[in-house]
């Protein structure tokens, strides 16, 4: 049994280092990480600007759920994460626009 009991724990050691390099290659996309220089600029837009803020909502959960199906936890097709992530992208270009115009 003492074989027995070191392979299962080989067995969860391997399991555990793969998980953690799964998680650890998924990069964050939170905008404050996106545009740290415009961290006080984010705040600003979120606390005044409810249009702002419903778009930095909307990009955050997608963000989340991106992230959720790069880590496999939510399962989806190759064109439905695509999709999210162009989505995405258009947010954040959106987003960007608001957080440098001159108000």
């Amino acid at each position: 049994m003492v074989l027995g009991s070191r392979t299962a724990k080989l067995g969860h050691e391997l399991f555990s280092n793969e998980l953690e390099r799964v998680f650890m290659s998924v990069e964050h996309h939170d905008l404050v990480h996106e545009f740290p220089d415009l961290k006080q600029r984010i705040h600003e837009l979120k606390t005044s600007d409810h249009h702002f803020r419903r778009l930095f909502d909307e990009y955050h959960e997608l963000t989340t759920s991106i992230e959720n199906m790069e880590n496999e936890v939510t399962p989806v097709s190759s064109r439905t994460e695509e999709d999210a992530k162009l989505r995405r992208v258009q947010l954040k270009d959106e987003l960007y626009r608001m957080l440098v115009a001159t108000g």
